[in-house]
């Protein structure tokens, strides 16, 4: 039921028996993640009898853009991963049986359908050997050479981008300025003209008291 749901999550039981719950692609294109957001039970199969979830309803139930999300499922922090996986093959992982016994692992090409002979490597130094071969792009490159290219091109395109936003800060700042000089106010002008305004009024009314007085010496004092 859970894997036909279409929550973007697929249940399957591993080599030891035990539930497993992975987030699949989305549905969303834009947002192509594979991150399992909530898990709630509302009844006991996660609760109880798969031992996912510490409590059913929503007071067990996990969210994961929660802080304390961790505290909502069972085991320790040893059966789970609760961080954004961006990509499926963060999933993947070495067979147990490989890290116990490292001398188990075939390194070497066998012959006839028949295992490889002990001490052969030849399989490890193919595959080392991709690393200078040329496998990559209709194999034209090597995965160095690969690598190399799309670094330059990835500082090349930054360092191209980091001049036009310089080059059009400076056409910004450019048209800013024309744009003060065209409506704003220049403050030292206007400052100007109000000292000139200033000096006319005080000339103006220096005027009208010189000719007050002359008409008050010719009314007053010389009997007009």
């Amino acid at each position: 039921k859970i894997n036909l749901s279409g929550s973007e999550v697929v249940a399957r039981l591993d080599r030891n028996g035990h539930l497993q719950l992975k987030a699949s692609p989305a549905a969303q294109k834009e947002n192509p993640d594979f991150v399992i957001r909530h898990v709630e039970d509302d009844g006991q199969f996660l609760a109880g009898y798969a031992g996912v979830l510490i409590a059913s309803g929503a007071r067990g139930a996990f969210t994961s853009n929660r802080a304390d999300a961790v505290t909502s499922l069972r085991g320790e922090g040893l059966a789970y991963s609760v961080a954004p996986v961006p990509h499926p093959s963060g999933w993947l992982e070495v067979n147990r049986t490989l890290l116990n016994d490292t001398g188990s692992l075939a390194a070497g090409f066998g012959i006839n359908g028949h295992i490889s002979n002990p001490g052969d490597g030849s399989a490890a130094i193919e595959i080392a050997s991709l690393r200078n071969n040329n496998v990559m792009v209709g194999r034209l490159r090597s995965f160095d050479d690969y690598f190399s290219s799309t670094v330059a091109n990835a500082g090349l395109k930054g360092e191209a981008a980091s001049r036009a936003l310089e080059t059009e800060s400076l056409i910004m700042k450019d048209l800013e300025t024309m744009r003060e000089s065209i409506s704003g106010v220049n403050i030292d002008e206007e400052l100007a003209q109000m000292i000139k305004f200033q000096h006319g009024y005080s000339a103006a009314s220096r005027y009208i008291t010189e000719v007050t007085k002359m008409l008050d010496t010719i009314i007053n004092r010389m009997g007009v």
